[in-house]
């Protein structure tokens, strides 16, 4: 398929639908739906957050626009949240779930999500551990000398 001038312009002209600024985040979060009268768990991996939500990647495919859920983060206690979105990908389901309170504990589990990657916390043990065997490998190598 060949872009045209006009495929261009009408993609250039096309309005952003996100009002608010995404943040990577990663790591897995439990969430609950009430199915009938018993509550469902299941887990889910964190994509990306912003102010007022987060996007998951998850495998259960019965969940529909407006389905309220609770999120189940290790750090804070469950926060509703609404599903806004989903988009299935073959086997994978990736949902926006939106914030339904935006009160100060709701954010400081989003604040957790963004600032506890995984990354993040392998940084300082792996920095050390790099330092270690720098200076082993240096001390070995005077040493032959």
């Amino acid at each position: 398929m060949f872009l045209t001038e006009e495929s261009l312009n009408s993609a250039s002209e096309r309005t952003e639908r996100r009002h608010e600024s995404r943040m990577p985040a990663h790591g897995a979060v439990a969430l609950r739906i009430n199915v009938g009268e018993k509550p469902e768990e299941f887990h889910a991996m964190v994509i990306n957050s912003s102010h007022g939500g987060l996007c998951i990647r998850h495998w259960r495919k019965g969940l529909t626009t407006g389905d309220e859920l609770l999120l189940c983060s290790p750090s804070h206690g469950e926060v509703p949240v609404r599903v806004a979105w989903n988009w299935t990908v073959g086997p994978v389901v990736m949902s926006g779930l939106q914030l339904m309170n935006t009160d100060s504990g709701a954010n400081e589990a989003i604040d957790y999500l963004e600032k506890q990657t995984a990354l993040r916390r392998m940084r300082i043990p792996v920095a050390i551990t790099g330092l270690v065997l720098l200076v082993l490998f240096a001390t070995w190598y005077l040493t032959r000398w």
